[in-house]
């Protein structure tokens, strides 16, 4: 194994290692321990909660798209001609805002079904661990 490929592997751990969540889901919950697993469910539900507030900001955003092309179509027809470009240009912000919010979650996020796996991992553990001690 050449320095680079070892630099670059070491590079790929410690960017996994920020994000706590993703290593967790790299190595398992089992190597963890309660307290931290507690801790790191609450992180998993911040993080799970501005996943669904952005998301839903994003289908409110996609979803008034249409009604500002439909919007700039009409003032056409009607020549209003200065409404026509203010509602063109919202049509068009829009769907950038749309679609630099999905990078946005792609990126910060990996997914939602990856998310979920997470939570479903850490709940898992925890509820065993609890039938384990009698809890």
């Amino acid at each position: 194994m050449t320095t680079r490929d070892v630099d670059k592997t070491l590079h790929v751990l410690e960017e996994k290692a920020e994000d706590e969540l993703s290593f967790l889901a790299s190595i398992g919950p089992e190597f963890y321990p309660t307290r931290q697993l507690h801790r790191l469910l609450g992180q998993w539900e911040i993080k799970n909660r501005i996943y669904h507030q952005v998301h839903h900001l994003l289908i409110i955003v996609a979803g008034l798209a249409p009604i500002w092309l439909f919007s700039g179509l009409a003032s056409t027809f009607l020549g209003w001609y200065a409404f026509t470009i203010l509602f063109f240009t919202l049509f068009s912000a829009s769907l950038l805002v749309f679609f630099v919010g999905l990078w946005f979650l792609r990126h910060n996020f990996q997914g939602q079904g990856h998310h979920d796996v997470i939570g479903e991992m850490i709940l898992f553990e925890l509820e065993k661990r609890n039938v384990e001690n009698g809890c």
